[in-house]
């Protein structure tokens, strides 16, 4: 008798997350029309703190998926009223953003990735886009195909301070913006 409640437990929670898969992977932003009856003022926010987020991103590129990971130890998911849509923000503290830029094949295979670095930042699920203030940027190029973020083991080739940064991840290539960027570059030819 447990084991057949086990299982059909088991079975539902197998819908509910494959459900749950499908509508993640079909997002193509957050927008619900609110009746103008049920709608609240603009003054009014609804928030949500988090602990240990991770966002994982894998964007179609040529000849397979490129991955992308935004780690935060705190957030605040801010879901704020619109005209008649919701607007979600997620604010994280202490967060680290990594981002595969390239992924070349070949028997072993190689791939650049950046490490984004910030006190705050920002993900807005709309717009699919990411900005930070004072954010250290490093890039290495390190072999393997899978996303590695365990980057301290490595040297970088570039490291260097803007004063913010925006990612764009709708776009195919990555488009990663930085203000007021200072590097140095730790070898000739990283590529």
């Amino acid at each position: 008798m447990l084991r057949r409640e086990s299982v059909i437990t088991l079975g539902i929670l197998l819908l509910s997350i494959g459900g749950l898969l499908f509508h993640i992977l079909n997002f193509k932003g957050f927008a619900l029309p609110i009746p103008k009856e049920k709608m609240v003022s603009d003054s009014s926010l609804i928030k949500q703190r988090g602990r240990g987020v991770q966002k994982d991103l894998w964007i179609s590129q040529k000849g397979g998926y490129s991955h992308h990971r935004i780690i935060t130890p705190y957030s605040t998911l801010t879901i704020r009223p619109r005209e008649n849509l919701f607007e979600l923000i997620e604010e994280m503290e202490k967060v680290t953003c990594y981002l595969q830029k390239r992924i070349d094949g070949g028997k072993e295979g190689s791939q650049q990735i950046q490490r984004l670095q910030s006190d705050r930042g920002r993900y807005f699920y709309k717009d699919q886009s990411f900005d930070a203030e004072k954010v250290l940027i490093t890039s290495f190029k390190i072999p393997g195909q899978t996303l590695e973020v365990d980057l301290d083991r490595h040297t970088p080739f570039l490291r260097g301070y803007a004063k913010r940064a925006f990612i764009s991840l709708k776009r195919d290539p990555l488009n990663l913006q930085a203000e007021q960027f200072k590097a140095h570059i730790y070898c000739e030819n990283p590529l």
